[in-house]
C-alpha cells in the first residue's frame, strides 16, 4: 500500500505497529483463525 495513495490508511497502520509493535495484533490474529478453524470444523 503506497504512502502517497493512502496517506490516512498509512500512518493508522504505523500508529497500530508502534502499539503493537508488530504489523498487527497477534492474538486477534489467532483468535480469527481459531474461530475459523472451528466454524469449519462445527459445519463437517
Amino acid at each position: 500500500m503506497g504512502e502517497r495513495e493512502f496517506p490516512l490508511a498509512s500512518r493508522v497502520g504505523q500508529a497500530a505497529g508502534a502499539f503493537y509493535q508488530a504489523a498487527t495484533d497477534p492474538d486477534r490474529q489467532f483468535r480469527f483463525g481459531l474461530d475459523t478453524v472451528v466454524a469449519g470444523l462445527l459445519r463437517s
